[in-house]
């Protein structure tokens, strides 16, 4: 029987060779991501419920794409004269990271964000690098 890491080696070794193996498991559950490809580009959906775009930052660097999110709720006690005993859900955040490519530019990712769920396009193809650059997300 194969141990978890040996599977995703094995799964490192496919077609998708690096892209796979720099992503290897989520930070508490969070950002679970679904990858996918066609003749064109590779699609990654990541899980991101209750994010708005304004908690999410993508960034290009050496050849990484960097997922972040972070989120915080107000530490104000509530109208209704409840005070919290316990609060799990204040601060929010999480990153993850994918190995892309150094040809990728930022604005060959295209990033969109709709029901909670990151849907980023990166093409197969690219052109030639540059430096470090952030990546729109459009709604």
């Amino acid at each position: 029987m194969a141990f978890l890491p040996d599977v995703i080696n094995d799964l490192a070794a496919g077609p998708l060779g690096d892209f796979l193996a720099a992503q290897a498991s989520p930070a508490g559950g969070l950002m679970r991501t679904d990858i996918s490809e066609n003749a064109t580009d590779y699609r990654l959906e990541i899980e991101l419920p209750g994010f708005s775009k304004k908690d999410i930052h993508l960034q290009l660097k050496d050849g990484y794409l960097i997922v972040s999110a972070k989120k915080s709720e107000s530490e104000e006690e509530p109208k209704s004269g409840r005070q919290y005993l316990r609060r799990e859900r204040a601060v929010e955040s999480c990153s993850r990271t994918f190995y892309v490519g150094k040809e990728l530019l930022a604005t060959d990712i295209k990033a969109k964000l709709s029901n909670g769920v990151l849907t980023l396009t990166i093409p197969k193809e690219i052109e030639t690098p540059k430096g470090e650059e952030f990546i729109e997300i459009s709604e």
